[in-house]
């Protein structure tokens, strides 16, 4: 594989990376966040009064949108640079 197919390749799978990662965010965080929600809540009333804690609860669940967005893309970029290296290891 030339380098000029390499970082075409790449650059088409940067895209769809970030698709399918958006994609499975909308359809994880929302399984994730209530498994999660009551125990969160749980550490949190004990630490801060009730309005601290409620706002504290909503950054702990818009942090898990983009922490599960963020944990797909890794996964997805591990899964493609250790084909890549596969591939090249195959090559040589």
């Amino acid at each position: 594989m030339s380098s000029s197919q390499q970082g075409g390749l790449a650059q088409a799978f940067h895209g769809l990376a970030t698709i399918v990662a958006l994609i499975g965010m909308v359809f994880l965080t929302p399984r994730l966040w209530p498994l999660i929600e009551p125990q969160v809540w749980i550490w949190l009333i004990d630490l801060y009064s009730h309005e601290a804690a409620w706002w504290l609860l909503l950054g702990g669940e818009i942090t898990t949108w983009l922490m599960t967005f963020l944990a797909i893309r890794l996964g997805l970029t591990l899964g493609f640079t250790v084909i890549a290296l596969l591939i090249a290891r195959r090559a040589l």
